[in-house]
């Protein structure tokens, strides 16, 4: 076979290219079908002009070769290679055809997923552009993330447990409320805001835990979900409280002390309380932990032993005693109450009484604790 053979079918293949999707445009897509019309004219136009560029060669071109109906072209054996060229330099490749149907299809998908982001989950995004790429959609992105282009920039920090080493990433307090609050909805002068902290083990064969600190807004008519502020994960929980609540105190000092300003509307912002089983509040108090002498958050009474071997409780007995408040807290005037060395950075929060904010709540102190033993005894 020639040369000018294997061009001409190159050409041919290209012109049914052009003329399938074409035919596809006409019924997914007006604006594909323009695109293709654009290029079948131009074309057209440039053979035109080769044509009568080089008509002295006695080139025979079929009179309907290039009306829309027709996917053949006959050329003569004498085409040179400088003719060839100039076609060449117009024609499509089988890629740059298809990229005109992916633009297209990649803004629907991009739609799609937008408008289904709070029931969708990424990845089953990825899969579907990876199948489209495998049946030739290759101009296609990889992932959902490049797709809506969303970047990931997290920085995780090594943090000391009490058994080894964790991981530490910090989100922002106020990277979260600007996520949740519209202006034009949320009306009021002031965000209230309750945060839960709390461990758990999230593998039954693993110690491996997380210790999350998160936020709710405290509204009466709006009922809006908690959200994530900061992450560890370890063997074990974080050994030092300060460098796991460092983070978390200085944005809110800030928060407190100047507002959070969003979209241009600035709210004050206070912390209502904290919320937190026993042995969270302990650690994040940095006092001795439940079950010691000293132990009661509210008043400053020693703790007796009651019960028989294997079967002995802390008790704390008398109801009227002296109180514990935040200037004493802070004084530490009860030192077997605090941890050696210790002083908690919840503290230094400016508007927020460590005692009194840090609830004891009563699902674990009532329906999970006292009352749970005694409907089982």
């Amino acid at each position: 076979m020639s040369q000018n053979y294997y061009r001409q079918k190159k050409y041919r293949k290209i012109k049914r290219l052009i003329n399938n999707n074409h035919n596809k445009g006409n019924k997914n897509n007006t604006k594909n079908d323009c695109e293709i019309n654009n290029i079948e004219n131009n074309v057209s136009d440039k053979v035109n002009k080769v044509m009568s560029e080089h008509n002295e060669q006695n080139i025979n071109f079929e009179d309907d070769n290039f009306n829309n109906d027709s996917a053949n072209i006959n050329l003569s054996s004498n085409i040179n290679d400088e003719m060839i060229n100039d076609l060449n330099s117009f024609i499509l490749s089988d890629d740059e055809v298809n990229n005109y149907g992916d633009s297209d299809i990649k803004e629907k998908i991009q739609q799609w997923t937008l408008n289904n982001i709070g029931s969708l989950q990424l990845n089953v995004v990825t899969d579907l552009l990876q199948i489209l790429r495998e049946e030739g959609h290759s101009t296609l992105p990889k992932t959902a993330q490049t797709l809506l282009g969303t970047t990931h920039h997290r920085i995780l920090q090594q943090m000391q447990s009490v058994n080894g080493t964790g991981e530490y990433i910090y989100i922002g307090i106020e990277h979260g409320l600007k996520r949740i609050i519209d202006p034009d909805i949320f009306i009021e002068k002031e965000i209230i805001i309750f945060v839960h902290i709390d461990g758990v083990q999230i593998y039954n064969n693993s110690q491996i835990q997380v210790w999350p600190i998160l936020i709710k807004i405290v509204h009466d008519n709006w009922v809006c979900e908690p959200f994530v502020v900061a992450l560890y994960c370890g063997d074990s929980k974080p050994l030092n409280a300060s460098d796991y609540l460092i983070n978390f105190v200085t944005e809110a000092s800030k928060l407190i002390n100047s507002g959070v300003t969003i979209s241009g509307k600035t709210y004050a912002f206070t912390i209502s309380g904290i919320i937190a089983d026993s042995p969270a509040r302990s650690f994040i108090k940095c006092i001795k932990s439940p079950g010691a002498f000293y132990a009661c958050e509210r008043c400053t009474i020693k703790g007796i032993t009651v019960g028989e071997k294997g079967r002995k409780k802390r008790v704390y007995p008398q109801i009227y005693c002296s109180k514990r408040t935040k200037e004493t807290f802070q004084a530490q005037n009860q030192v077997e109450h605090h941890k050696e060395n210790l002083v908690s950075p919840l503290s230094t929060l400016r508007n927020f009484d460590i005692i009194n904010d840090v609830v004891l709540d009563s699902m674990h102190l009532l329906y999970l604790g006292v009352m749970k033993y005694l409907m089982e005894n």
